[in-house]
């Protein structure tokens, strides 16, 4: 079934599972005057392949990454907390 709400331009698909899809009506060019891939996302900074054993196992290999990943940052740049601030006056 497709329908047409009344605030947007755009057809929406009514599937069977109650759930609404919108469909595109336009396409994006980049400055490059390429077009640009409509939910590409972003490249990740580091892959990690997701093994369906390990996921099966009970592991999250993504996860274990960015532990590791945030602990070799840790190591190499501890950072130090701020001092706490002075007690505040509670009297007024």
């Amino acid at each position: 079934m497709l329908a047409l709400p009344p605030r947007a331009r755009q057809p929406v698909r009514i599937v069977p599972s109650s759930c609404l899809v919108y469909v595109p009506e336009f396409a994006t060019a980049s400055t490059d005057g390429e077009w640009i891939i409509e939910g590409y996302g972003v490249d990740p900074d580091i892959e990690v392949d997701n093994d369906p054993g390990a996921l099966l196992a009970g592991r999250d290999p993504q996860l274990e990454r960015a532990i590791a990943e945030v602990l070799k940052a840790m190591e190499t740049n501890p950072g130090t907390l701020p001092p706490k601030p002075a007690d505040r006056v509670k009297t007024q």
